[in-house]
């Protein structure tokens, strides 16, 4: 395995962990918006693993970056 394998499945495995352990943090439903007659919306406290990826992202972007100067 190479060493960019690696670090991706390092950052992937690290956010798992961290998310997960937020999730046991955080109330069951999260609400996010008020809409104009007062109700509030919300959503599961576990769509926050939809987050996942943003660290991938990230690096991945970061890496071109470094990678074009």
């Amino acid at each position: 395995m190479d060493e960019n394998m690696k670090t991706v499945l390092n950052v992937f495995t690290i956010t798992v962990i961290v998310l997960a352990v937020c999730t046991f943090f955080m109330p069951d439903q999260i609400g996010i918006s008020y809409v104009p007659d007062g109700d509030l919306h919300y959503f599961s406290r576990y769509w926050i693993f939809l987050l996942t990826p943003v660290p991938l992202l990230i690096l991945r972007r970061w890496r071109k970056r470094k990678k074009d100067s």
